[in-house]
C-alpha cells in the first residue's frame, strides 16, 4: 500500500503541477472473513461519498458500484 501510495502521489502531484500530500496519513487494514464482513465494508466504501458530501444518499454517486443492492440506512 505504501508503495502504491508513493508513486500515485508522485504521479498525480506532477500531472497536477503540484506538491504536497495526497493521501489521508493512515491506513486501515481489515481481514474479509465472511459474507456478513464483505457486505459490511462494502456499505462503508459506499458510504464515502455520502460522508464527504459528494452525494446524499447511497446508489447517487456516479463512480459507485456494488454487485448487492443497498438501503441508504445500511451506510455504515
Amino acid at each position: 500500500m505504501q508503495r502504491f501510495k508513493g508513486r500515485s502521489s508522485f504521479l498525480i502531484n506532477r500531472l497536477l503541477k503540484r506538491e504536497g500530500a495526497l493521501w489521508h496519513p493512515g491506513y486501515y487494514d481489515h481481514a474479509i472473513r465472511s459474507e456478513a464482513s464483505l457486505r459490511k465494508q462494502a456499505r462503508y466504501i459506499l458510504g464515502n461519498p455520502v460522508r464527504a458530501g459528494l452525494a446524499t444518499r447511497l446508489g447517487e454517486y456516479p463512480y459507485g458500484w456494488c454487485r448487492w443492492p443497498l438501503d441508504d440506512n445500511e451506510a455504515g
